[in-house]
């Protein structure tokens, strides 16, 4: 185990927050430039996420999807958003949207089995599960592969994998 005293961690952290706001300044150039540039709203919702600009990302990923409404991924980044900000009936017809777009989405599949749970609503939430279960066990990380296993209610089996994902960093 490598231990990373306070002063390397708060250099690491400088030098991140550094490198996405250089990369804030210049996606906003890119889609300034080229406003229909599907890719570059995505980046910049990625940028204003990892910043913790959840209603700037919001808008930079709905920018995404109104140019390229045909890329799941643009539809999970936003599904993703709406998540961590408690927004369940957004999230839920993102990742539907990206299910709709890309039907062997496991990552989407698994989520919304998640949240169909939580509401309740077992029997969609298994059908669910189940297809990210044939699509996302074997291929995902360790992380992503817990996630799963917590959903299914396999807790063993998520600490396992959550153990090795930390191990493995």
């Amino acid at each position: 185990t490598t231990v990373v005293s306070a002063e390397g961690q708060g250099a690491r952290d400088e030098e991140e927050r550094r490198q996405i706001e250089q990369g804030l300044i210049k996606f906003k150039r890119v889609v300034q430039l080229n406003p229909r540039n599907a890719h570059a709203w995505d980046t910049l919702g990625n940028l204003y996420k990892s910043a913790g600009m959840y209603k700037e990302a919001v808008l930079a990923y709905e920018e995404a999807i109104k140019n390229d409404p045909s890329k799941p991924q643009y539809h999970h980044h936003l599904g993703l958003i709406y998540a961590s900000e408690g927004r369940m009936e957004e999230a839920v017809d993102a990742f539907q949207q990206v299910i709709t777009i890309d039907p062997d989405h496991g990552l989407a599949h698994a989520t919304l089995g998640g949240y169909y749970r939580k509401m309740g609503l077992e029997e969609l939430a298994q059908k669910h599960i189940g297809i990210a279960m044939k699509s996302v066990f074997d291929s995902e990380n360790e992380y992503n592969r817990a996630c799963l296993a917590a959903i299914c209610g396999n807790t063993e089996q998520a600490l396992e994998l959550l153990r090795i994902a930390l191990n493995t960093k």
